[in-house]
């Protein structure tokens, strides 16, 4: 006990360089114009839930959860909805189930819903869209899609920040 042994070593390696800054730096979304939305994300993992609740959030969207497709036509008829995020395999009810009995309601026909899911065949989107869907993205969701989609489906402005600055230089 108290014993032992102490070593080091050292690497020569060529010292880091930031790339030069050949392009302006992409602007972020912070947010977007006009009034308030409601996006209701139906999805039966609530990991998957919280993930678009908290990237979807801090850009001013109001978010609600649905569990599954029951719980989602439940949902929308309360919070009348201005955007359903919809997976497509839930126990229960459905995505496809969910988005057909929505279309089948007048106060949803224009109600736009992005269908979601893992199995993503060209199958699978035709049936998603043939079921009411007005878009359709494979899982894991790639969010900068999920944002065009978003923008186009409910005629948004985003409102842009400059991406966080990096020092030109770091050495030691």
């Amino acid at each position: 006990v108290g014993q032992g042994s102490c070593f080091s070593f050292e690497l020569e390696l060529p010292r880091a360089q930031l790339p030069a800054a050949a392009a302006p730096a992409a602007l972020q979304i912070a947010g977007y114009e006009g009034p308030r939305k409601k996006v209701l994300v139906v999805d039966d993992v609530a990991d998957n839930r919280s993930l678009a609740v908290h990237f979807l959030e801090p850009l001013g969207f109001e978010m609600f959860e649905a569990a599954d497709g029951l719980q989602a036509l439940e949902f929308a008829q309360a919070l009348r909805p201005d955007l359903i995020l919809m997976d497509v395999v839930m126990p229960r009810m459905d995505g496809l189930q969910a988005t057909r009995a929505l279309r089948s309601l007048p106060a949803f026909q224009s109600l736009p819903i992005i269908a979601a899911s893992a199995i993503s065949s060209r199958a699978d989107e035709a049936k998603s869209l043939a079921a009411g869907a007005d878009a359709f993205l494979p899982k894991p969701l790639d969010f900068e899609r999920l944002l065009e989609r978003i923008a186009a489906l409910l005629k948004l402005r985003w409102t842009l920040t400059p991406p966080p600055s990096v020092p030109a230089s770091s050495t030691r």
